[in-house]
């Protein structure tokens, strides 16, 4: 009969594993503990599970729910025109438009629900459901630059006056004639008359010696 010796693996203990390691040079792998090692950890959060705000002036959903929810649920005194305040913000958006016109008009909640700084915090996160942008300065429509007789006068009759023969501009009838308005408009383009004038004048006043 052949005896045969059991064969003996040693195995040491890994304290970093929590587990035991084969020595080096056995075919055993290394056992592997379940699930993630403390500093393999990283917090996983979902961005759109959270309500909490992230500007201050606008209120969050659970903020909104606070509010709205005591009335606007099944049973609620205001049911009947709105029933899910306690549900997510798809149920919002479906109501935002009227319930803005509501909070605007101090209609909704009751005068005693807000106070001035909740108004229109609550507002503004009404707004961005609808997806409007925040109201914007208008930017004023700059007035045309035009030119009266008067005021064309006024320009030009310092140099072209009572005593200047050859090209006086006191009356219109100085203004008028095929080849003055030509010599009008030629020293009006070239910048030479009137001086220290932006070009969009010059274009306007241009266009009243056509006028003639």
């Amino acid at each position: 009969m052949v005896s045969c010796a059991a064969s003996v693996v040693p195995v040491t203990k890994d304290l970093r594993n929590g587990g035991f390691t084969q020595e080096k040079g056995t075919t055993e792998s290394k056992a592997q503990p379940p699930g993630e090692s403390a500093d393999q950890v990283q917090e996983k959060k979902d961005p759109a599970e959270t309500t909490a705000s992230v500007d201050p002036n606008i209120m969050n959903l659970d903020e909104a729910k606070k509010k709205c929810a005591s009335c606007h649920q099944p049973g609620g005194s205001g049911s009947s025109v709105w029933n899910t305040a306690n549900g997510t913000e798809e149920d919002w958006k479906n109501i935002a438009v009227e319930a803005r016109a509501a909070v605007d008009a101090n209609t909704m909640p009751p005068p005693s629900g807000l106070t001035e700084p909740d108004k229109g915090r609550m507002i503004a996160y009404l707004q961005k459901l609808i997806g409007e942008a925040p109201a914007a300065t208008p930017t004023p429509t700059p007035t045309p630059v035009s030119y009266t007789f008067d005021t064309a006068k006024a320009l030009c009759v310092d140099c072209h006056g009572e005593n200047q023969e050859s090209l006086r501009l006191t009356e219109t009838e100085d203004w008028r004639g095929e080849k003055r308005k030509e010599k009008l408009i030629k020293v009006i383009k070239n910048g030479s008359m009137p001086k220290d004038k932006e070009l969009s004048e010059r274009d306007a006043l241009i266009e009243f010696v056509k006028s003639f």
